[in-house]
């Protein structure tokens, strides 16, 4: 396989008083226009599963969905 360069879209947040107005569309539009100026040729974005609107954004951005990574986390007890 050819290796492709790829960028990263993890998180994105707007605040509760702004949400609604296009922000967050505007924000991941800019990062796709950078990563493409930049030569990647692939964009990956990485979604809180219970982010419904976000991953809504994303799947009309024309970003499809891929294996899903799941994190495990245990609380312990601070050492003594």
């Amino acid at each position: 396989p050819v290796p492709t360069m790829a960028a990263n879209s993890e998180l994105a947040g707007v605040l509760p008083e702004y949400r609604g107005q296009g922000l967050a569309t505007w924000l991941k539009l800019l990062g796709i226009r950078y990563a493409q100026s930049h030569g990647n040729l692939e964009i990956r974005a990485v979604n809180d599963s219970g982010n419904t609107a976000l991953l809504a954004l994303n799947a009309n951005l024309g970003f499809k969905r891929r294996g899903a990574a799941i994190r495990f986390v245990k609380q312990v007890e601070e050492a003594l």
